[in-house]
């Protein structure tokens, strides 16, 4: 089979998991492993392209793994943020790559501006809040992926 076919088939099966509305999906063979979340409402790429895939040795055969990212989710409730200040630049986005220690976002709680850090070296998939909005402990804010 070849990577086009592959591929083709991928996106078919993210795209029937997500009218199914089913919250994860997971498939693997002998040549492939599938493991994908969507993310609520949000559940949607951010572009038409396929799904990401990566390669997977760890039983030491190489498999094409899909994943469309992981989630950074808010550590507390409050105000959610996208800018250090009204009129300054936002801190991260769409298609972004972010360094480790880079402030994501801030969530203002009691009066406290709390930043909100990117663990790892990351590209931005998706911004799941809109600046003002007010976020819920546990909420998801972003979609990045490992670079």
């Amino acid at each position: 089979m070849t990577e086009k076919n592959r591929t083709e088939q991928i996106r078919e099966l993210v795209d029937l998991a997500r009218e199914l509305g089913l919250a994860s999906f997971s498939y693997e063979d002998e040549d492939v492993n599938i493991a994908f979340e969507f993310m609520g409402a949000h559940a949607t790429h951010s572009n038409s392209e396929a799904p990401l895939v990566s390669s997977d040795s760890t039983d030491g055969n190489k498999k094409p793994v899909v994943s469309i990212g992981y989630s950074v989710e808010a550590p507390l409730g409050g105000n959610y943020y996208s800018a250090p200040a009204p009129g300054m630049p936002i801190f991260v986005s769409v298609g972004k790559v972010i360094e480790a220690g880079q402030t994501l976002c801030i969530i203002e709680a009691m009066k406290v501006m709390n930043e909100i850090i990117a663990e790892k070296t990351s590209r931005v998939l998706e911004i799941l809040c809109s600046n003002g909005e007010s976020v819920s402990f546990g909420q998801k804010l972003f979609v990045l992926e490992d670079v």
